[in-house]
């Protein structure tokens, strides 16, 4: 009967196939001396679609077999997505936690799709430096999300005039103005007084107001930088970012929502995030410093990666 390898194991082909066939049809594995030698995710591939046989009966259950090929947690997630792709009929190899495939009518699987588990770490550095990417995670029920990442340039088309220093008041520890026509943009009604924003207080005063530490310097030269992008900032706390952005005016519907990343993040946090901005309708766009410089990374979610095909 023809067989299999993927060392330790050995396999049987079962029914007509041979080894050819396999490598021909899914893409999988070389053949050498009339075997199919293949890597641990091609043999799992195979096994878990009835197309190999384990010649010793112990591995003859998903327990065992895992056990002799799945390391650990993030090795079985990384599993489940090249389990995904190669059921969608694609050429995957894998690469660390990084699978590189290639669509149906690919010669080489030069595309890749970076795996995430629900509380892997990230840092802006590592979005920056891969975007364009594509992310997938597997959650705790097995379903699997895809993300694509983008350079991000949110600019704005607001011809706005910021009111100077001397217009500001000080109380309670919060800073006033009195109303100014035409800039219902800035800060909140409070009595007869406009309450501002720390962000914007900061910025007219040219100086530190309220507390602050690593975040919220970070935040607030993202705050500066989108200012200087004629974007009109406000906060994004209700939608569990930092801030919210509108190209022209705050009668439409804000066009961004800024996750300011000053360290190291949490992937589900990103993916939260992304969810939410896809429910409002808003850009998810994540800011950090990369280069000396601000930058920024839109996440989307992506339904179906196939969907073009």
């Amino acid at each position: 009967m023809p067989r299999a390898v993927c060392t330790p194991l050995v396999f049987n082909i079962p029914g007509d196939r041979s080894p050819s066939y396999l490598n021909g049809k899914y893409r999988v594995g070389r053949v050498l001396d009339d075997n199919l030698i293949l890597e641990p995710y091609e043999a799992l591939f195979l096994y878990f679609t009835g197309r190999i046989v384990p010649e010793n009966a112990h591995y003859r259950s998903t327990i065992a077999i895992l056990n002799a090929f799945i390391t650990d947690r993030d090795d079985y997630d990384t599993f489940r997505i090249y389990f995904y792709l190669k059921s969608k009929g694609m050429l995957v190899r894998r690469d660390g936690r990084v699978l590189m495939f290639g669509k149906k009518n690919d010669r080489k699987a030069t595309h890749p799709l970076r795996v995430k588990g629900e509380n892997s770490e990230i840092t802006f550095e590592e979005l920056a430096v891969t975007a364009p990417s594509l992310y997938s995670t597997m959650d705790d029920e097995g379903d699997i999300t895809l993300f694509a990442t983008a350079r991000a340039d949110p600019v704005g088309e607001t011809l706005y005039s910021w009111p100077g220093k001397e217009s500001v008041h000080e109380a309670g520890g919060r800073f006033y103005l009195d109303p100014i026509p035409g800039s219902e943009w800035l800060g909140s009604r409070f009595a007869d007084k406009v309450l501002l924003t720390d962000m914007e207080a900061r910025h007219i005063l040219g100086r530190e107001t309220g507390n602050s530490d690593a975040d919220g310097d970070a935040a607030y030269g993202v705050y500066e930088d989108l200012v200087s992008r004629k974007l009109i900032v406000r906060t994004g706390f209700k939608y569990g970012a930092n801030f919210r952005a509108y190209r022209k005016s705050m009668s439409e519907h804000a066009e961004y929502l800024i996750h300011v990343m000053a360290g190291t993040d949490q992937w589900y946090r990103v993916s939260r995030a992304v969810r939410l901005s896809h429910g409002v309708r808003k850009s998810m766009i994540f800011a950090g410093m990369h280069a000396g410089k601000i930058e920024y990374v839109s996440i989307s979610r992506i339904l179906d990666l196939f969907s073009g095909e």
